[in-house]
């Protein structure tokens, strides 16, 4: 009779939690259609701004340097290993207008990040807009995938934000002005099965990103902006394979739009931004539900086992 009362009082306290969590929800979304109705944001220049892009060779680097590109800034620096996706990028971008430049730079070493970086400062002066877009991924669980290709996740997709920050950051502290881009996921913030170490590098990119935000927010860094995006599952290279059960409902995102959205974050000094928005939702609604009732939905939506194909596609790729 007791465990039927706590179970009872249990359920009935998730409840009220989840509708007081809707409504809040449901109050945020009325506020955001009638401040973007009523109070138009204007966008920044940034024709005097150098832009360093991370994976820029290819993935939603090479849209986002694309997209930047229409917005004529000083100059778009590539990084990436690929020499050769990284040259037709740049001449992509060049071909836009915008003058662009690459360098061949492996995030995941850290003397690489220090050398390149120094070698932009020599060359073209200081950094202003940081955009930490590298990633990569390996799916299976922790226990299936190798611990030197987790440590090469943790270095690329979580240390190399720390590294580049580091290296450029002091620059737009002295110059009070400057902007750094986070590039998250989805999985930084709910995770899923079978691809256990990508998720939980973005967990650590995601409070990294709050943490600097939070740092940034005071006058000792007068001038300087942060923005967080966080997609779901991008229509690239990364998670071909991955499937949930109805697809229709939650369609991949496409990688032109998330790097458009992106750079509209930052020529508004958006400080997060949540791709599709609904998704955002979605996943605050899934933190008030009990654990039980989010994992048979995972399982009724496929989202258990959506890497599945991905994995035996052999995937290992990177942005």
């Amino acid at each position: 009779m007791l465990q039927f009362i706590l179970l009872a009082g249990t359920t009935a306290i998730n409840v009220a939690y989840f509708i007081i969590g809707s409504w809040f929800l449901a109050v945020k979304v009325v506020f955001i259609l009638f401040r973007r109705a009523l109070l138009p944001t204007s966008l920044k220049a940034i024709e005097n701004d150098i832009i360093l892009i991370t994976g820029g060779g290819k993935g939603l680097g090479r849209q986002i340097a694309l997209e930047f590109a229409k917005y004529k800034p000083k100059l778009i620096i590539l990084w990436g290993r690929h020499v050769e996706s990284l040259s037709q990028t740049s001449t992509e971008v060049c071909a836009l207008g915008t003058p662009c430049v690459y360098m061949q730079c492996d995030v995941s070493i850290k003397e690489d990040i220090n050398k390149q970086a120094n070698e932009i400062k020599r060359q073209h002066g200081a950094v202003t807009i940081l955009v930490n877009n590298a990633g990569i991924l390996a799916p299976g669980n922790f226990l299936e995938v190798e611990d030197e290709k987790i440590e090469q996740i943790f270095k690329v997709n979580m240390l190399a934000h720390f590294r580049t920050v580091r290296m450029f950051l002091p620059e737009m502290q002295q110059l009070e002005h400057g902007h750094i881009v986070t590039i998250g996921s989805c999985l930084g913030i709910s995770g899923m099965d079978g691809v256990s170490s990508y998720c939980s590098s973005k967990f650590g990119v995601t409070a990294f990103a709050d943490s600097l935000a939070a740092m940034l927010d005071s006058a000792t860094y007068k001038g300087v902006q942060s923005t967080v995006v966080y997609p779901f599952q991008i229509s690239n290279s990364m998670f071909a394979g991955c499937e949930i059960r109805f697809p229709r409902l939650f369609p991949p995102v496409d990688e032109k739009y998330v790097a458009v959205k992106t750079v509209e974050a930052v020529l508004t000094n958006t400080k997060s931004l949540m791709i599709p928005r609904l998704i955002g939702y979605i996943i605050i609604l899934k933190t008030l539900m009990p654990f039980e009732v989010t994992t048979k939905l995972n399982k009724f939506f496929g989202v258990s086992t959506a890497m599945e194909k991905c994995k035996k596609l052999g995937n290992a790729t990177s942005s």
